[in-house]
């Protein structure tokens, strides 16, 4: 099988999710399609590696502080651990992003460049309740002091495995994308319909 023909595989089985929540929700729902994910490894302290890739992601730096995130008008950049980054971009980004970034880390001898664009899905959560529903799903601490826009945090959501990325903590224009497996896609979906109902608010 081609890879274009495994690429239509895999889109097709995240078309079955209805763009628009079919319940009336406390808060805003949306399904980003059309993503481009980059999973990068590459050693934190290498500093002619991350400048390489500073170079290539038209001078946005990689996050180096756990549970932060760095974005420019094309780019997310999720920290996920100390040697590993999750960078996110438009679908038309892909194909010139990962041979910018291979061209860019070839001199190196340490590092992983992984397209994992159909590995998840992701949910956009916009609205007041938006961290309440969160909440809901698992435990996750809002009080830590580093806990403001751009947070980044792998949790247990609803029991499944789920980043989750704060773009907007403030209460009136909370905004968070929920990463999560796409096998799960149609439970999630149908998890934020149901617990993000109006009647179920908290």
């Amino acid at each position: 099988m081609s890879k274009v023909d495994m690429h239509m595989i895999l889109k097709k089985n995240t078309e079955f999710l209805p763009q628009k929540p079919y319940n009336p929700l406390c808060f805003d729902l949306s399904v980003r399609n059309d993503l481009c994910m980059l999973d990068l490894r590459i050693n934190a302290n290498d500093t002619l590696a991350l400048n390489a890739i500073s170079k290539s992601l038209k001078g946005l730096n990689l996050p180096l502080n756990p549970f932060t995130s760095v974005q420019n008008t094309i780019y997310s950049i999720l920290w996920l651990s100390t040697d590993q980054w999750l960078i996110v971009a438009s679908e038309k980004q892909s194909e010139e992003l990962t041979q910018s970034l291979n061209q860019a880390l070839s001199a190196f001898d340490y590092f992983s460049l992984c397209e994992v664009s159909h590995m998840r899905s992701v949910f956009r959560l916009v609205g007041r309740q938006a961290e309440n529903i969160i909440h809901k799903g698992g435990s996750l601490d809002t009080t830590l002091p580093y806990f403001k826009d751009g947070f980044v945090k792998r949790m247990s959501f609803a029991e499944i495995p789920a980043i989750v990325h704060f773009l907007s903590c403030q209460k009136e224009e909370q905004m968070i994308d929920l990463y999560v497996f796409r096998s799960y896609a149609n439970y999630v979906f149908e998890w934020l319909n149901q617990t993000g109902h109006k009647d179920a608010a908290l």
